[in-house]
């Protein structure tokens, strides 16, 4: 009995999507962890970077949580300033995967 090409490429396709998922969820977690780590240790000094946590210092620093329940705050929009950030915030030349981390973080607070 000969395999049909088509049967034996969706069968790899499906094996390839069963060993990958896995590895994406942890890459997903350990981004958010990253992002976390990130928060607390640059972004605390100003920004409430979680619920529970010290307000902002600033009225220039939304506090974390509102950001991520704010629909105007999109994934865009965080990349676009975390890239090229204004004063008052100080340009930290975060890289590309440490602002994916942070943005990660902080829709991660939305608890709708």
């Amino acid at each position: 009995m000969r395999s049909n090409p088509v049967e034996l490429s969706l069968a790899v396709a499906i094996a390839a999507l069963l060993v990958l998922a896995p590895l994406r969820a942890a890459a997903a977690a350990s981004d958010l962890e990253e992002g976390r780590a990130l928060a607390k240790e640059w972004c605390s000094s100003c920004h409430m970077v979680a619920p529970g946590v010290a307000a902002s210092t600033t009225d220039a620093a939304p506090p974390f949580p509102r950001m991520a329940e704010d629909p105007a705050y999109t994934e865009e929009r965080l990349r676009s300033w975390l890239w090229a950030p204004h004063p008052p915030m100080p340009d930290f030349d975060l890289s590309r995967f440490e602002i994916e981390s942070l943005i990660a973080y902080i829709k991660s607070l939305n608890s709708n």
